[in-house]
């Protein structure tokens, strides 16, 4: 039995239509049963008069007359059932689709010799990356519900606040008090509780623009790029899902091999270049200086992920 983290239904369909030239959305039972019976039947009645009509004398003759009743009834008995069972497909369909795929040799299971486009599966330990979530949680309107400093601490903030503003208000007292001004800047430094978040917050904006609507799988050497509507499950159980110490089951579609960085060399990069490649290469040089992608990692397009209870 399969727990569904990630699960592609329009990616499944499409490759298991392409496999076995159409796609079989439901198998469909009917049983119709008629039965009919037909009587014929009555009786036959004949009412039958004579007697002698005319004017004496003048004419004369025999009159006869007749009438004949037929009784006939027909029953007809019918009887129609017909029972209906459909069976859909859905989340069976990703089983189907491993043994196409195996049948016809498409699944690879070795990761020496992989090439773009093949399909891979692998099970391994893994990350979660949401930047969007990420980026939320470290906004200083967020945060300042958690951080936040005693009463001491924000009145010599607020004093030291307002030197530093009048200590720095002329070229000249900003030479004259460069020292103090100096101590003053480290000591509200040491005071800003959110000033460790900064490089996280600047992280996440500019990553979750390069990944809008997406978020990261990284299992072993491959970087799942998921759809963030195809999950099965909440954002809150899926960051909790990040702590587990289960392997995860991953069916997906090689992009490409990070063989070596797409940072540029010194030499600037010509307009076209930078059009055509440049969000590919920022997004991969943002996800290398933060150690989530390395050399020889692979980029992924995932089908399913999902943890295997079997």
């Amino acid at each position: 039995m399969k727990e569904y983290i990630y699960l592609d239904m329009e990616l499944i369909n499409s490759y298991l239509a392409q496999i076995d030239e159409g796609l079989l959305l439901k198998s469909v039972v009917s049983q119709s049963e008629i039965n009919t019976n037909q009587e014929d039947g009555g009786n036959t009645t004949t009412f039958e008069n004579s007697g002698q009509v005319g004017i004496p004398a003048v004419v004369n003759g025999t009159s006869k007359y007749s009438k004949t009743e037929v009784d006939k009834f027909n029953t007809v008995y019918s009887k129609n059932n017909t029972e209906l069972i459909e069976s859909a497909l859905n989340d069976y369909s990703l089983d189907v689709l491993l043994k196409r795929l195996e049948e016809n040799n498409l699944l690879k299971l070795e990761f020496s010799e992989l090439t773009d486009g093949n399909f891979i599966f692998t099970s391994d330990k893994f990350d979660i990356f949401n930047f969007d979530q990420l980026k939320t949680s470290v906004e200083k309107e967020n945060l300042q519900n958690i951080l936040f400093l005693s009463d001491e601490d924000q009145h010599s903030l607020d004093l030291a606040l307002v030197e530093l503003d009048k200590l720095s208000k002329t070229p000249q007292l900003r030479v004259k008090h460069k020292d103090r001004i100096s101590y003053l800047k480290n000591y509200i430094s040491s005071l800003d509780t959110y000033s460790e978040m900064g490089s996280a917050l600047q992280f996440s904006k500019y990553a979750s623009i390069l990944f809008p609507d997406t978020i990261l799988l990284k299992a072993g050497i491959f970087m799942s790029i998921c759809n963030a509507s195809k999950f099965r499950i909440n954002i809150p159980i899926l960051t909790f899902l990040s702590q587990t110490k289960r392997k995860i089951s991953l069916l997906g579609i090689v992009i490409f091999r990070r063989d070596e960085s797409l940072e540029p060399d010194d030499e600037p990069m010509d307009a076209d270049a930078i059009i055509s490649t440049g969000p590919a290469m920022f997004s991969d040089i943002i996800l290398s200086n933060f150690n989530l992608i390395k050399t020889d990692d692979y980029y992924v397009r995932p089908i399913a992920i999902f943890f295997d209870h079997s």
